[in-house]
């Protein structure tokens, strides 16, 4: 099991009133990161054509720690875990800039 892991600067985008990273923010790092680990075994968005296979993240729980400011450096991890022919299971942790555990998300 390989865990990829990306650093990340939260953007404007990703932040509500308050500066800080929103519900919709970290969805969109998980997202990121999990195409990015789709690309990496060539099961990305540029291979659908020629492997017929995609994927969407359809459910989740997530429970957040402590959200990052706008401007923060966080780490996003993911790995995959149980597999079957229709879906897989797929983990993702956030850390903050001093390695600080922020986020666990199952999907």
């Amino acid at each position: 099991m390989a865990i990829i892991e990306r650093e990340y600067i939260v953007d404007l985008s990703q932040i509500g009133n308050s500066n800080l990273l929103t519900n919709h923010g970290i969805l969109e790092l998980l997202e990121s990161i999990a195409c990015y680990h789709s690309n990496l075994v060539h099961l990305g968005i540029n291979e659908i054509n020629e492997t017929g296979f995609t994927w969407m993240l359809l459910h989740w729980k997530v429970k957040v720690f402590k959200r990052v400011l706008y401007g923060d450096s966080i780490t996003v991890k993911t790995w995959a875990g149980y597999a079957n022919k229709f879906y897989t299971l797929r983990d993702f942790e956030i850390y903050d800039k001093e390695r600080k555990f922020n986020l666990y998300c199952k999907f």
